[in-house]
Parts: structure tokens; sequence; C-alpha cells
């Protein structure tokens, strides 16, 4: 990207790479502590989490996916996790959330599109599963709060059979 910004344009970016960075390094921090009802607050109401079959994927409700929810489904999957009838969760994992090259694009007063890649290391019963995603999250801004309207999160091996994805991407 070489294009030159004027003075209003590089304030909304930095603005929004402030925003975003803020963003997810608190996602990674509320999963990683497994504070997911305070995770789901981050989303709007009529968000959707996605994680397709497909990368080329555009529209996730005519495809196959791994996950295809907004916030009511992921307060029932939180609800299953904290149950104790999630066996695949039994004890819980341990996870390290990592975001690189946050790239904001996209963006508007209100809106910003960051694409960024994430790495998770999972830990469980003393092995260590790394999971490689590429991340595109699509913010809002309204009163004062900058909220997730869409995560994608695009596996870098979705073409391989998958490990026990059970715990919160």
């Amino acid at each position: 990207m070489t294009a030159v910004l004027t003075a209003p344009d590089a304030e909304l970016l930095a603005a929004w790479t402030e925003r975003a960075s803020r963003l997810l390094a608190t996602e990674s921090l509320l999963l990683d502590s497994r504070r997911y009802e305070e995770w789901i607050e981050l989303f709007e109401e009529d968000a959707l989490y996605w994680i397709p079959l497909d990368g080329s994927s555009t529209e996730g409700g005519e495809s196959l996916n791994i996950a295809f929810e907004g916030p009511a489904r992921l307060r029932q999957r939180v609800a299953r996790l904290r149950s104790g009838i999630a066996h695949a969760q039994e004890p819980p994992s341990s996870t390290v959330h990592c975001y690189s090259s946050v790239l904001v694009e996209d963006l508007s007063q209100e809106t910003a599109t960051v694409r960024s890649a994430l790495l998770v290391v999972h830990c469980r019963f003393g092995e260590q599963l790394l999971v490689a995603a590429r991340c595109e999250h699509r913010l809002v801004a309204r009163d004062g709060r900058v909220r997730i309207g869409r995560k994608r999160v695009d596996l870098a091996d979705v073409d391989q059979a998958q490990n026990d994805l059970s715990f919160v991407l």
C-alpha cells in the first residue's frame, strides 16, 4: 500500500489501529482467561462468528461451516462449556491467542475491517496444539464503544482433518 494519506485519513487510520489493537488484545485476554460471557459482550447483538469450511466462501449461510453463529448461539456454546457436559473440555483447555500482522482497511468513522494472523496455542493433557488462521474482524464504533460486527476465522489447514476445536477460537 503506497497511497499517501491526507491528515484526516491518517488520523482516522491511527484511531482505528489503536481501537483494533485494543480490541484484539482484550479478546485474547478474555478467551485465554475463559471469561467467555465477557467475550460475547464484545459482539454486536446481530454479529456473526464464522469459521468457513471452504476458505473461498463468501456467503457462510450458503455453504458448509465449522461455525456460523450469532451471539445467541455463542451463549449456548458457552453454557455447554460451563455445564460440565462438554466432555471434550473436561478438564478445560488452556489457550494463548496471539494476533499479528494486523492491517486496518475499509475504514469510516463508524466501521473498519481488520485483517490479522492468529496463532492459538491450545494446551491440554501435557500436549500443545497450534492452530493457525487468518482472521477478519468487522468492527463497529457506536456509543463510545467498539464492538465486533463480524468475525471470520479462516483456518490455515481447513482442508485437513481437524483436532478438537471445542475450545473457542
